[in-house]
């Protein structure tokens, strides 16, 4: 009996508990009561209430919180790292990257050279190679001639080659100690019209007795000496009455009335004002009043394209025109009567020359144009053509003067 008595008091108290939870459930509960779901934990079941709100809509997860940055140690990678080292041929930076490659080889028995940050450094003791070395200037060796802002020659080189410098267009500045002795008329040659300065360690006197007969430079260089300056002369005499002029831009001016002077040429060696830049000429304009054209007055002006020539022109000299081999076409002017030997030895490119009538003195090759190698003469002369007869042509010397490969036209035929 008494333990249905409990049994039904225990349920009786089971109901009451219950009964909170109904209320709340029935009634409005605070919105902070209002959860979907509720885990008691223990039971491992969940309750829901007994009114269900409106679903809302699903919230957005949360996205998980960021931990800040912590210092790493740097990832270990399988690729070289980059060096702090500028990289050869970098093109100019503003942080640091390098304007200039490095590079390096050997132009002598015992000479070696270097390019570093534009400037070219020659330094050992003794000669410089040259062509018959298999050497043909820097150019034909660095990839990165056209970074070459200077050059160092250091003491201790006795020899500057032919050719050596020559396309080094961006070339400003060369140094020469007076160990150099000896240095090619064509180490300057070709596209070094940048060259402003020459520094030369010995004085004026020296550099005149080595260099002066020989060396072709640009327009615009000047030799600083230990004692002075050398500068080439652009203007002055070239015949009693008969002066030369020339302009920035390689034009030569003979003006004057009469004859020039007769010149002389010998292994690279000449007397001719202009000799020191005639690889800069490039053009020839003899003026009215000129008579006549000197001995090697023009030899090896090698850049020389266009040539003028006046009707009071009556000879043109011995070898006058020799070497210039940038001559393509010669009209001969009516008046000339006298065409020296050897007059246009070597003008490889003319392929045209016009002689008038009044010419019936030709010497020996005087328009020997060509060249022998390979066993054989070469030239592109095709075509004389001769205001004369036939006769008067064989009479002058033409026979004599001319290629047996080149037509010889008369009296325009």
């Amino acid at each position: 009996m008494k333990k249905r008595i409990i049994s039904l008091l225990m349920a009786l108290l089971m109901l009451t508990s219950l009964l909170p939870t109904a209320v709340w459930a029935e009634g409005e509960a605070p919105e902070q009561t209002a959860v979907p779901v509720i885990n008691d934990g223990a039971s491992g079941q969940e309750q829901e209430p007994a009114a269900t709100p409106e679903t809302p809509e699903t919230p957005e997860a949360p996205e998980a919180p960021v931990e800040p940055e912590q210092p790493t140690e740097p990832e270990q990678s399988t690729e070289p790292k980059a060096s702090a080292e500028p990289e050869a041929d970098a093109e100019p930076d503003s942080n640091g990257i390098a304007l200039y490659s490095t590079a390096s080889g050997q132009c002598g028995n015992n000479l070696t050279w270097t390019l570093d940050n534009g400037v070219l450094t020659i330094s050992g003791k003794g000669a410089m190679w040259n062509g018959d070395d298999g050497w043909y200037g820097f150019c034909d060796v660095l990839d990165q001639a056209d970074e070459v802002t200077s050059v160092v020659v250091e003491s201790g080189v006795t020899s500057i080659a032919y050719e050596a410098f020559n396309w080094l267009e961006n070339m400003t500045s060369v140094t020469i100690p007076k160990t150099v002795t000896s240095i090619g008329c064509n180490a300057f040659m070709r596209d070094c019209d940048a060259l402003t300065t020459i520094n030369y360690a010995g004085t004026t006197s020296q550099w005149k007795s080595y260099f002066g007969s020989t060396l072709s430079l640009p327009l615009a260089t000047k030799v600083v000496c230990s004692n002075g300056t050398v500068t080439p002369a652009l203007s002055g005499k070239c015949g009693k009455n008969v002066s030369y002029s020339i302009s920035d831009d390689g034009v030569l001016t003979i003006s004057g009335t009469g004859a020039m002077n007769n010149f002389t040429y010998k292994s690279d060696i000449s007397d001719c004002p202009w000799h020191g830049v005639r690889y800069a000429l490039k053009k020839i304009v003899v003026e009215d009043g000129v008579t006549s054209i000197g001995s090697y007055a023009f030899s090896f002006d090698l850049s020389v394209t266009d040539v003028t020539l006046p009707s009071s022109l009556k000879t043109i000299g011995n070898d006058a025109f020799w070497g210039c081999y940038g001559l393509t076409s010669v009209v001969i002017p009516e008046g000339v009567t006298t065409i020296g030997a050897y007059a246009f030895e070597q003008c490889s490119a003319i392929k045209t020359i016009t002689v008038p009538a009044s010419a019936t003195k030709f010497g020996d090759r005087a328009f020997g144009t060509g060249e022998y190698y390979d066993g054989s003469y070469h030239t592109q002369l095709t075509d004389i053509y001769y205001g004369g007869s036939r006769q008067q042509w064989y009479n002058a010397g033409g026979g004599d003067a001319a290629p047996m490969v080149v037509t010889a036209h008369c009296n325009g035929a």
